[in-house]
């Protein structure tokens, strides 16, 4: 027993420390591509950080508890709480972006989600990525619908995400009178009701919401949640920002959710302490 339990903590501890690399290695090349500025270097450093700490924590354990600190209630409830809710995460966003990669050819309006802007007035890749993808949808659809370009004006930017995207859409062809603005919205929730509100204000219609891979899960939740009945069609992410994106859209989720998993986590606190 003792020798399964030494295998499943150097597996774990394995896992945790290419997880380690794979943030790091993101963050690093984000920032000599973008430089300090942008948001998703510090967030991707943060995640790594957060694997530091469990990885310390880990080594704690062990030292103080000996190789069977896996099947201890201290560690069975930090594995299975971190990481279990973590892979429940990822399944469950697999398969958001699995009903998401297909263009849909029968929508009215395509509503392309605001990000972070460079130097406060240009698309990023990241958004750029999800101007094309709607792009790729309206040529799908006989270019007839009408975009609506939602996302309003941060702290640091000197215009909104908005009109960022107009301004890319029209270098790449779009007719000006098919690019709607959304300026109010300072979050996906907002994202979401305001752009249903202008529609519903030029008399509703079919709509697909446009955004990168991992943001496709939680956008359909909210959307849900509003009882908005929008299809998601997800754009690809680069892969050095893909893991610090994830590790975001986990946190938020969790958030989201905080009452369901503190429940499940004060349930299998009794178990552990019940049964440990």
């Amino acid at each position: 027993m003792r020798i399964v339990a030494v295998i499943a903590a150097f597996v774990l501890l394995l896992f945790t420390v290419v997880l380690e690399v794979v943030f790091i290695t993101g963050g690093v090349r984000m920032h000599r591509r973008f430089g300090n500025h942008l948001k998703g270097v510090w967030l991707q450093l943060c995640a790594a950080a957060f694997v530091i700490l469990f990885v310390g924590f880990a080594v704690l354990l062990y030292r103080y508890r000996g190789a069977f600190w896996l099947l201890e209630p201290p560690g069975a409830l930090l594995v299975v709480y971190l990481y279990g809710i973590f892979i429940f995460f990822f399944v469950f966003d697999r398969s958001e972006r699995s009903r998401s990669a297909s263009v849909p050819t029968d929508c009215d309006y395509i509503i392309v989600l605001g990000a972070g802007l460079v130097d406060g007035r240009r698309v990023t890749r990241l958004l750029a990525d999800r101007v094309d993808k709607g792009i790729e949808v309206y040529e799908a659809n006989g270019r007839r619908p009408f975009f609506i370009m939602s996302g309003g004006q941060g702290r640091d930017e000197k215009v909104t995400e908005a009109e960022a995207m107009r301004e890319y859409a029209l270098g790449r062809g779009v007719p000006d009178e098919q690019i709607l603005k959304e300026e109010r919205s300072t979050s996906t929730r907002e994202n979401l009701q305001f752009s249903r509100q202008l529609m519903e204000s030029r008399g509703g219609g079919s709509s697909v919401f446009v955004t990168n891979e991992f943001h496709c899960y939680r956008t359909s939740y909210l959307a849900r949640r509003q009882r908005f009945d929008v299809k998601p069609v997800a754009s690809i992410t680069v892969d050095y920002s893909f893991p610090g994106n994830l590790a975001r859209e986990f946190l938020v989720v969790f958030k989201l959710h905080a009452r369901i998993l503190a429940v499940l986590l004060l349930a299998w606190l009794v178990l552990s302490l019940a049964f440990g």
